[in-house]
C-alpha cells in the first residue's frame, strides 16, 4: 500500500514522465532500505531522500527529482503527525 500511496502522489505532482508503480514504488522501497543501513543519521533523513531523488531523476529532471523526494518526506511527516494527533485526541476520549 505504501509504494501505491508514493506513486499516486509523486505522480500526482510529476506527472505520468515519473513511472510505473513498480518503478516508483521499488525506488521508494529500495531508498528506505539504504537508509536503514545509515545508522548513524536519525531516520535516514538526507539518506532515504538523496537515494530517492537518484532513482526518480532516471525518468524527470534532476531538480523535479529532488523536490518529489523531498515533497514525499513532508507528506509522509504530516500524516504521521496526524495519525499521532488522532491517537491522543482518541485516547483522551476514551
Amino acid at each position: 500500500m505504501l509504494a501505491v500511496g508514493i506513486w499516486l502522489f509523486v505522480r500526482g505532482l510529476g506527472g505520468p514522465e515519473v513511472g510505473g508503480v513498480p518503478f516508483v514504488g521499488g525506488a521508494f522501497l529500495f531508498a528506505f532500505a539504504v537508509s536503514m543501513l545509515a545508522v548513524v543519521v536519525p531516520s535516514g533523513l538526507g539518506i532515504r531522500d538523496g537515494a530517492f531523488a537518484l532513482a526518480l531523476a532516471q525518468q524527470v529532471p534532476g531538480g523535479v527529482a529532488v523536490t518529489l523526494s523531498v515533497g514525499s518526506r513532508l507528506a509522509l511527516t504530516v500524516v504521521e503527525v496526524a495519525v499521532v494527533g488522532a491517537t491522543l485526541l482518541a485516547a483522551r476520549r476514551a
